[in-house]
């Protein structure tokens, strides 16, 4: 009987390969697979004899994916021209290692599409799907900052070649793998379901739990959320670990569908209409976060906002024409001072870019088009994986909140936790309330030596002053870094109070400019109004001497809330005014050009 049990599940595993040959094998389950695993016909693959299925000896520390890194991970099973983009963007910051069958066709087709292998690794390896995100190894650091380590989960799929992926990447890379593949430290888990904020706290959604209880399918051990949460500890540094509601329609339960960690502070969050499809479940699960967990730093998290699109049918899920068509754009990827961002073809995109950018100053966000993939369940983030450098020089920082003009009364205090294994030789902190003017650099002390903590004070600016600032750390060992890695064009920021007096308005007759947002902005910024009718208006740029350079729109506008999207390319870096013009009101904002 056992022979005969064997004898079918190499059949399936034969049958299932096959298929993925023919058709590319989507992110969710296919119906095939489930019944695998329902008929319990299916034993993930040990891992290779290289790694470790006992847990590290040392504390490990998950890093946040805005940190920097050393290269980005691909899998060459289909959707090409979503992963041709990846590679084409990602090779200008790191090295992309492409894990493919035919390295020699691969090459051929990046070639034709005007792509070099400068900064390209190939490795040939058997895999069975393009989702490295969900199988491919998580990069944790030794005692926070000492070295490179890689954690491998137990695969939620049927997918035997994919599942041991880690190992060839830590063949490759040299880097010690550890693996939750050996009772009592089993573990199933995928990459997509996980974000982390560089400083002990991961998230999830109600997955994990469900995946690893006494219903699962995978012949694992029976985790209680305790025992994943000591799991998660152990192997992965993770101390808070919140995990949330699954929503009803994504069809994969993985939160990189809905949101992503900006920072050690920021939360980006996918907005639907409200009260439409998992909209609801979405907000409850934030206020769920708010409600029971705070930053490393003690505060809330800040949440902030970004359009959820529709699907191609114009309609939302449920109601469109794939039932795993779950069009985001924070389904993205940090690569240093680069963000992939997914986009449609359709007008919310450039709305969404310039989200992104007005969240991210200074890094160059690339849009990819993810028509074609997002039928099958994910997007960038699904289709890429992230690996540390091994030294990593580690700054994390919360950013400055604004300031109501009450509380402005002292100088603004900057802390950062920095360090590396060799130690900091010293941490400057530059500041500057016009980007265009420079920056001023301030040293930082050391002022709690346990923690890491560094410190400098920004002197206090008068009311209504923006205050732009970045960090440098330099490490003993000749090492530097900034923080926002972009910097001095990428920033943190904060305002010393309203800075709603850089609206001069004459007249008002139910229409108001509103606000500009990247301001600074370098690429793309949208300027938004409101109107209570419709009205004939026109928008134009002007140059700090009054002089117009631009029309931006010239006609009627609806009423409600209007935004008009403006490229900046063409202009020089400095100061303009936006004027908006209507019948009996003219108002004036300015805009920084970087």
């Amino acid at each position: 009987m056992k022979l005969k049990i064997t004898f079918f599940l190499i059949l399936c595993i034969t049958i299932l390969n096959a298929q993925e040959n023919l058709n590319p094998l989507p992110k969710h389950l296919t119906d095939y697979e489930q019944k695998l695993l329902d008929l319990g016909l299916y034993q993930p693959p040990s891992s290779q004899a290289s790694s470790f299925t006992d847990p590290p000896d040392f504390r490990t520390r998950t890093i946040g994916e805005w940190e920097e890194l050393q290269a980005v991970v691909v899998t060459w099973g289909s959707f090409y021209s979503v992963l041709r983009e990846i590679v084409r963007y990602s090779k200008e910051e790191v090295e992309v290692i492409n894990v493919c069958q035919d390295s020699t066709a691969i090459k051929s087709y990046l070639t034709s599409n005007g792509i070099d292998f400068d900064n390209l690794t190939f490795i040939q390896a058997p895999f069975n799907t393009v989702w490295v995100r969900d199988y491919g190894p998580n990069p944790v650091y030794k005692n926070d900052v000492d070295s490179l380590v890689l954690i491998d989960w137990i695969y939620n799929r049927p997918r035997p070649s994919d599942d041991v992926i880690p190992d060839v990447i830590s063949d490759y890379l040299g880097v010690p793998l550890y693996a939750t593949t050996k009772s009592p430290n089993d573990l199933v888990h995928t990459g997509g379901n996980f974000m982390a904020d560089g400083l002990g706290m991961g998230f999830s959604s109600h997955l994990i739990l469900e995946e690893n209880d006494f219903t699962n399918s995978f012949g694992v051990s029976n985790h209680s959320e305790d025992d994943i949460d000591s799991l998660m500890s152990i192997f992965m540094g993770i101390d808070e670990y919140p995990k949330m509601e699954s929503l009803l329609y994504d069809g994969i339960n993985h939160i990189d569908m809905h949101m992503k960690l900006l920072d050690e502070q920021t939360l980006l969050v996918g907005e639907f209409p409200e009260g439409t499809s998992d909209g609801p479940q979405i907000e409850a699960n934030i206020q769920f976060v708010l409600d029971y967990f705070k930053t490393y730093w003690g505060t809330d998290f800040r949440i902030e906002r970004i359009v959820q699109p529709p699907c191609g049918n114009g309609n939302y899920p449920p109601q469109c024409s794939s039932p795993y068509e779950y069009r985001t754009y924070t389904n993205a990827l940090f690569v240093n001072k680069t963000i992939l961002v997914p986009i449609y073809n359709v007008d919310l995109d450039e709305e969404a870019l310039a989200r992104w950018q007005e969240l991210m100053p200074g890094y160059k966000i690339r849009g990819i088009d993810c028509t074609g993939i997002i039928n099958s369940g994910g997007a960038i983030h699904c289709v890429t994986k992230e690996i540390g450098v091994n030294d990593p020089l580690w700054i994390a920082h919360r950013e400055l909140d604004d300031l109501v003009a009450e509380d402005n009364v002292s100088d603004y205090i900057v802390e950062a936790k920095i360090k590396h294994r060799s130690g900091i030789a010293s941490a400057e902190l530059f500041w500057t309330i016009d980007t265009t003017a420079g920056y001023i650099s301030l040293p930082m002390s050391l002022e709690n030596i346990d923690e890491d903590i560094w410190v400098a004070s920004i002197p206090q600016q008068t009311d209504e002053t923006q205050i732009f600032y970045y960090i440098q750390a330099n490490a003993n060992s000749g090492k530097s870094i900034v923080r926002p890695l972009p910097a001095p064009s990428g920033y943190f920021s904060f305002t010393t109070g309203d800075l709603n007096s850089g609206l001069i308005e004459l007249k008002n007759y139910g229409i108001s400019l509103g606000n500009i947002f990247p301001n600074p902005a370098n690429h793309l910024t949208v300027l938004e109004i409101e109107s209570e009718n419709v009205e004939e208006i026109e928008l134009v740029m002007t140059d700090i001497l009054g002089e117009e350079v631009a029309v931006i729109f010239k006609g009627q506008t609806n009423s409600g809330f209007n935004q008009y999207t403006v490229n900046l390319d063409q202009f020089a870096a400095g100061s303009y005014f936006v004027q908006l013009k209507s019948k009996g009101s003219v108002q004036i904002m300015k805009l920084i050009v970087q």
